[in-house]
């Protein structure tokens, strides 16, 4: 099994359920979900039809969570109705908290009951269903019984923790593991980092549940270009960066004139390898992986100048993870409209000015600098 990002893309449930959550956050989250293609997330159920609404054309799966957290409601048909009315909502998947007070009552007969309730409410409505059994809370003993019976009862997944006030731990999981045969194994509760995530991956879970997701999968991404494999780049790759009408491209071709190489210039690209993408941000990004891309490969050959937008930090991320370029950021005093979009970059080895440099100013400053840095000779 390779755990890598294209792995956690499927195998974690990215979730936004704290309890403060508002609707610009869930729209980022959204987003980013879509940005990042991955298969499954969870919201709160007050946002489920939101979520949808997001997200649906893009192929993404909503869940939400029931008795968030450790499942004390008073009575049991609460659960019941919250699920019928996720369903109602459209989820897909429905993650219910136990009663952990149920699960650590001497009669276990109060538990099955629950149990047996919920999966029949689960099947009826077919929604895919995840038992939370808030594992860090239990003895071993409670522990292995509640996991026979949600594997008795043929429950699609069972959920270690909720992660409010708890963490799982590796205990847990080898002893949830034992008595697990054909219920799948969701592994959540404190999972924060890639490191995390591989190791419950490696000790048998089929999906991690985590809200730091995101930064688990950026962490998993970095991971896969390694310095090693940037340092195997034979030519450098110099990256032109700036708003519209900053003059990337005219900077790019003086350069090319000085330097020779290969220029790709992103109004040029996008008629090319990038046709079939719009503007928004989704299709931003995937036209900068493959200009990053098409770079890395030309930068067999010969040195490569790049000159397209990459309006956005995170996009700039990306084409880090790929090929690691020199950043050369021109800047201009041009209007940033919500058309245009454009986060100035935190990082750079060159920065120049088109309104205080002429062409030539900033071809001979740009060549200094890569000659200083050892980019070139």
């Amino acid at each position: 099994m390779v755990i890598d990002a294209d792995f956690l893309r499927k195998h974690i449930d990215f979730t936004l359920i704290h309890p403060y959550v508002s609707v610009k956050e869930i729209r980022v989250f959204c987003q980013r979900a879509i940005e990042n293609r991955v298969r499954t997330i969870y919201v709160p159920p007050v946002f489920v039809k939101l979520a949808i609404d997001l997200v649906l054309e893009h192929g993404i799966v909503v869940g939400t969570t029931v008795g968030f957290p450790y499942g004390n409601q008073h009575i049991l048909p609460r659960k019941i109705m919250d699920m019928h009315s996720a369903w109602c909502s459209g989820a897909r998947w429905v993650d219910v908290c136990l009663n952990v007070s149920l699960i650590r009552n001497p009669n276990p007969l109060y538990l099955l009951e629950e149990v047996k309730d919920i999966v029949q409410c689960a099947r009826v409505r077919k929604i895919g269903l995840k038992i939370i059994i808030e594992s860090p809370f239990l003895r071993d003993v409670e522990l292995a019984t509640v996991t026979q019976f949600v594997e008795l009862e043929k429950v699609d997944f069972l959920k270690t923790a909720t992660g409010v006030g708890n963490r799982v731990s590796e205990a847990e999981v080898l002893i949830i593991k034992q008595h697990l045969k054909n219920t799948k194994l969701k592994v959540a509760g404190g999972i924060t980092t890639f490191d995390d995530a591989k190791r419950f991956f490696e000790l048998g879970a089929d999906v991690i549940g985590s809200s730091r997701g995101f930064a688990i999968l950026e962490e998993a991404q970095r991971d896969s270009v390694s310095e090693r494999e940037v340092s195997l780049l034979a030519h450098p790759v110099i990256w032109l960066t700036g708003q519209t009408g900053s003059g990337k491209t005219t900077l790019a071709k003086a350069l090319h004139a000085k330097i020779g190489g290969m220029v790709l210039d992103g109004d040029e690209v996008r008629r090319s390898i990038g046709r079939d993408l719009g503007l928004g941000i989704g299709d931003r990004i995937e036209n900068n992986r493959r200009i990053a891309s098409f770079a890395r490969f030309q930068a067999q050959y010969g040195l490569v100048i790049v000159a397209v937008i990459s309006p956005l930090e995170r996009i700039r991320r990306e084409v880090d993870l790929l090929v690691h370029p020199q950043w050369v950021y021109v800047e201009r005093d041009v209007p940033i409209t919500d058309d245009s979009p454009f986060e100035p970059p935190s990082e750079y080895l060159i920065k120049v000015n088109s309104d205080e440099q002429t062409t030539d100013e900033q071809v001979a400053c740009v060549m200094r600098e890569l000659k200083n840095n050892r980019v070139i000779k």
